[in-house]
């Protein structure tokens, strides 16, 4: 998590790491979708100008789908695995009963 704000924190770096934590719990962890009343009112809240907001939200999103897919392919590596082993198994049990 840190090492995240940390890449956060580089790339928008005119937002501290109140500001980060903060659009974190609104955006993330309350799972709130970005619309523009939500961007108005969280801009106006925290002082933040509407295009960091949107910068940090899309930095986010990106990010989140850059780990869901790789995690969909260590899934797959571990699937392609388990088959490959089931298949040797049933060769070795049809090889005995032939």
């Amino acid at each position: 998590m840190e090492e995240m704000q940390g890449r956060a924190r580089g790339r928008n770096s005119e937002l501290s790491s109140g500001q980060i934590e903060q659009l974190d719990a609104y955006f993330y962890r309350h799972d709130i979708k970005l619309t523009k009343k939500n961007l108005k009112i969280v801009s106006k809240a925290l002082n933040i100008p509407h295009k960091r907001i949107v910068e940090y939200v899309n930095y986010r999103q990106k990010e989140s789908r850059e780990s869901s897919h790789e995690d969909y392919m260590k899934m797959m590596q571990t699937l392609g695995d388990i088959n490959v082993q089931i298949k040797e198994i049933w060769k070795r049990f049809d090889s005995s009963y032939k």
